[in-house]
């Protein structure tokens, strides 16, 4: 089942059991653009504090640990990483971001239950790549399947957010692309 992307940039989507609705009280609700509603209520991972180029498994901001299953590299746009997406698809045409250095998958675990959050993506090749990121109640992937996204996403400044609104909330995220292919998140939100 698919939704077009209304104005407010947020669309429900079928819940894990197989039932879905429009209704405003949806347990699974995704967000396309970095609107207001999802901005406002969520917390940005701050990465300026971390060196470029420098590596790393968790990051800390916003009262929480965010832990990677892999080495994550700390690199800038344009400087180290060449282009993302720029608003209103996107928080900033050259964010400060996490590069996947030599992974083709990662779970990263929030550390905290979020009910809206998420992050950006952008693959490592230029070209348009199917990413899928299923959001669980657990840690590590663990738990309940809370809601999946599968997008889209060019790897040539197309970078897409995989944000939502989830009402029980979730603790982790498995990204997965077709093309086992590297790639950077940015703007991660608890």
């Amino acid at each position: 089942m698919s939704y077009a992307e209304p104005a407010n940039g947020s669309v429900p989507v079928a819940v894990p059991t197989g039932s879905s609705s429009s209704a405003p009280g949806l347990a699974f609700r995704v967000y396309h653009r970095p609107t207001a509603r999802y901005t406002s209520h969520s917390c940005v991972i701050d990465l300026s504090g971390y060196a470029e180029f420098s590596l790393h498994t968790t990051v800390q901001g916003c009262g929480t640990t965010v832990t990677f299953s892999t080495v994550f590299e700390r690199l800038t746009v344009p400087h180290s990483w060449s282009n993302w997406s720029c608003p209103p698809v996107s928080e900033s045409c050259t964010p400060d971001i996490m590069y996947s250095h030599s992974a083709t998958a990662a779970t990263i675990d929030f550390g905290t239950t979020v009910t809206t959050g998420g992050f950006e993506y952008e693959p490592s090749t230029l070209k348009v790549e199917t990413v899928k990121v299923s959001f669980f109640s657990g840690p590590y992937g663990s738990g309940t399947l809370v809601g999946t996204i599968t997008r889209d996403v060019n790897g040539n400044a197309g970078a897409r957010l995989f944000g939502c609104k989830a009402k029980a909330g979730f603790r982790s995220a498995v990204i997965t692309n077709n093309a086992d292919d590297q790639f950077a998140i940015a703007q991660m939100r608890v």
